[in-house]
């Protein structure tokens, strides 16, 4: 099984698994957020820049000519305020590091919190809208022009092989526009900086044309929406190095016994990290 955790705090857990039920919503509810409103709201930002200046630099190597580009020519931050309701990625984050003091520190309440253990094989088979892929780590756009097979498979994809439905013709400024968006979008939510790389992320990317939900997270309204992922994928949970791991595994017991997933139980631990308190 190839293996991811989920950290999160017990709020967080609780609102994964409120509407669980066996036989009308048998998932855990997670919620993807906007692109633009991570805990680093500068985030996507970096990628965006980072994948829209190294595809320039492709586009230039590769002397591809000026009424063929899709990314010269144009303005990244121009094109990013194309329908920032419906179009902006939305992600939900997991680990391929298990046990990681920071992990617990960053994203689990100092260790007061959960790791969710997923079956990542089963993560990669979602929905049509979704997508699953591993961050690529990146200083700047010489480090993303390093992986130049997956830049040529996804430039050519977007540049040369997606095709528009409509039966209309489209104005080739507007067509380009919406290649370069297509390429941008689908690339950037996947690019982090180089200084996370201890946390081998790999990330849920939830498109779609369907309008957001909100929720409040530090006075300021979060767009995100819904993914909803089969319980079967989920695999076990470690709760975090606190000294009340009795009384905290207590209550996650009773809670998972009042969904009628007892059988979970057995797949309680406790994290190896030293408490610290």
């Amino acid at each position: 099984m190839f293996t991811l955790y989920h950290y999160t705090n017990f709020a967080g857990l609780y609102g994964m698994l409120k509407d669980y039920d066996s036989e009308k919503h048998p998932y855990l509810t997670m919620w993807a957020t906007n692109a633009s409103f991570l805990n680093d709201n500068s985030e996507y930002t970096f990628g965006q820049k980072v994948c829209w200046d190294a595809f320039g630099l492709y586009e230039a190597m590769n002397n591809i000519s000026d009424e063929k580009c899709i990314i010269n020519g144009y303005g990244y931050r121009g094109i990013t305020k194309k329908d920032k309701l419906n179009n902006t990625p939305c992600i939900v984050s997991f680990s391929a590091t298990k046990n990681n003091a920071s992990m617990w520190e960053m994203y689990s309440m100092n260790g007061n919190g959960v790791a969710i253990i997923f079956d990542g094989d089963q993560l990669k088979k979602i929905d049509d809208r979704v997508s699953f892929s591993p961050c690529i780590y990146c200083l700047d756009e010489h480090d993303l022009m390093k992986y130049n097979e997956l830049m040529k498979d996804m430039y050519e994809h977007y540049a040369l092989k997606i095709s528009f439905t409509s039966s209309e013709k489209i104005n080739p400024t507007i067509e380009r526009i919406g290649r370069s968006w297509g390429l941008l979008t689908t690339m950037a939510p996947r690019i982090k900086h180089s200084s996370y790389k201890y946390e081998s992320e790999f990330r849920l990317i939830r498109m779609g044309m369907d309008c957001p939900k909100f929720r409040i997270r530090k006075d300021i309204i979060i767009p995100y929406k819904e993914i909803f992922i089969p319980i079967d994928a989920v695999k076990g949970f470690i709760i975090g190095p606190t000294a009340d791991f009795d009384y905290i595994y207590s209550s996650l017991e009773i809670f998972l016994a009042s969904k009628g997933l007892s059988e979970l139980d057995q797949f309680i631990v406790k994290s190896k990290v030293p408490y610290r308190g």
